[in-house]
C-alpha cells in the first residue's frame, strides 16, 4: 500500500493515492477518528486538541516520551505521506488527517511526524488569525525537530511554517534562506517533491520580493529542468508558469495588449484545468499571480475576474495562499480594490480597498 500511495502520488492521481490510502489505514486497523463529512465533530476535536497544547509549558512538551508502539509508528509514518497530498488538494482530509496525527502523538508519544502535523496546524491557526496558538505550534514543531534530529521532515516543516507566522517574525532574507535549506536538504535526503516545493516557494517569495528579474529567471530555469529530470509534472507546470510570468514582465513594452494577451494564453488552459480536477490550491496561486500581472498592465477588469475567483477558491480551502510576511498578496489584492472602487465606484470595491 506505502508504494502503491507513492506511486499513484508520482503519477498525479492524487485522489485516488488520498481514497487507497485511508483504506489501507482502515484495513491496518487504524481508522480516522471521524468522518471527513461530520465537520462539526472535527472542529469540536480540532479546538480540544489545541486547547491541549495551549495548555503545555515548554518543559511539559519536553518532556513528552518518544513514539515505540510499532502500530503507532508506522500510522504515523503512512498518514505523514497522505498528508502531504491531501494539504494541496482536499483541506478537509488534510485537517482530519493532521488531527489524527496528533493524537496518536498525545497517546503514544511524539516522533519525527509529529513535527509535521504540528507545522500544518500553525499554518491553519495562522490563516485562522490566531498568531498567538499559530507561533506557539511551530515553536513545538521546530524544538521537535531539533530534538529527534529529524531531518528528513525539515523540507515539509520549513515549507509549512515560513511562509505563514514565522515569516511575521524574521527578516525577509533569512526567511528566503530557508527555503533554500529547505531544498537542500530535501534534495539530500531523497524528498524530492518537498525539495523542489521549497525550491519553487523560494523563487515566488524573491519574486515578490523584488529581486533582479534576470537572476530570478535563471534560477527558474534551473529548477525547472530538475523537475523535468524527476518527473516533477506539478512543479514543472508551477516553474513554468511562474517563469513565463518574470519573462512577461522582463519583456514589458508599451505593447501592454498584447503582452498580456500572450501570457494569459499560456496559463489560462492551466488555471481552467486545475479548476477542473478541483485543485483548489495550485488555481489560487496562478490567479494570484495573473491579477498581479493584469493590475500592472492596467487591465482591471480582468485582475476583478482573477481577484473574485480566487476569494471563490479560497472558500474550499482552510489556509488560503499567502506570503504573509510581507504580504504582496493582499497587498495587491489593495491596489487592485482601490483601482476597481475608483473606476466602478462600487461599495464593495469600496469596502475591500
Amino acid at each position: 500500500y506505502f508504494v502503491l500511495v507513492k506511486t499513484l502520488s508520482a503519477e498525479e492521481k492524487f485522489h485516488d493515492a488520498i481514497q487507497i490510502g485511508i483504506e489501507a489505514l482502515t484495513l491496518l486497523g487504524n481508522y480516522l477518528p471521524f468522518q471527513l463529512s461530520d465537520k462539526p465533530a472535527i472542529k469540536e476535536e480540532f479546538y480540544r486538541i489545541k486547547g491541549i497544547f495551549e495548555s503545555m509549558t515548554d518543559d511539559e512538551f519536553y518532556k513528552i516520551q518518544e513514539m515505540e508502539d510499532r502500530d503507532a509508528l508506522a500510522a504515523m509514518s503512512f498518514t505523514s505521506d497522505l498528508l502531504a497530498i491531501a494539504h494541496f488538494i482536499n483541506q478537509d482530509q488534510a485537517l482530519c488527517l493532521f488531527i489524527y496525527m496528533l493524537q496518536l502523538s498525545l497517546t503514544y508519544g511524539v516522533c519525527k511526524e509529529s513535527s509535521f502535523a504540528l507545522s500544518i496546524c500553525s499554518g491553519l491557526l495562522f490563516n485562522l488569525g490566531d498568531l498567538k496558538a499559530a507561533k506557539l505550534f511551530s515553536h513545538f514543531s521546530l524544538s521537535l525537530l531539533g530534538r529527534l534530529d529529524c531531518k528528513e521532515m525539515l523540507p515539509r516543516v520549513y515549507v509549512s511554517l515560513y511562509p505563514g507566522i514565522l515569516a511575521t517574525v524574521e527578516p525577509s532574507e533569512k526567511v528566503s534562506e530557508k527555503f533554500l535549506h529547505g531544498y537542500e536538504v530535501g534534495m539530500q535526503t531523497g524528498d524530492i517533491f518537498f525539495a523542489l516545493y521549497n525550491a519553487r516557494v523560494y523563487c515566488t517569495y524573491r519574486f515578490y520580493c523584488g529581486v533582479s528579474l534576470d537572476v530570478l529567471v535563471r534560477d527558474i530555469e534551473v529548477w525547472k529542468q530538475q523537475a523535468t529530470e524527476y518527473k516533477q509534472i506539478w512543479h514543472w507546470n508551477a516553474f513554468s508558469f511562474l517563469r513565463q510570468t518574470v519573462l512577461t514582465l522582463i519583456n514589458y513594452s508599451g505593447d501592454t495588449s498584447q503582452q498580456l494577451s500572450d501570457f494569459l494564453s499560456e496559463g489560462i488552459d492551466s488555471l481552467n484545468k486545475n479548476i477542473e480536477d478541483k485543485r483548489h490550491r495550485p488555481a489560487t496561486v496562478i490567479c494570484s499571480f495573473f491579477s498581479c500581472i493584469a493590475y500592472i498592465f492596467c487591465d482591471y477588469d480582468f485582475a476583478r475576474v482573477m481577484v473574485e475567483t480566487k476569494w471563490d477558491l479560497e472558500k474550499n480551502l482552510s489556509t488560503k495562499f499567502s506570503f504573509a510576511g510581507h504580504g504582496a498578496d493582499n497587498f495587491f489584492d489593495s491596489l487592485i480594490s482601490i483601482a476597481l472602487a475608483r473606476k466602478t465606484k462600487e461599495d464593495k470595491w469600496k469596502k475591500y480597498a
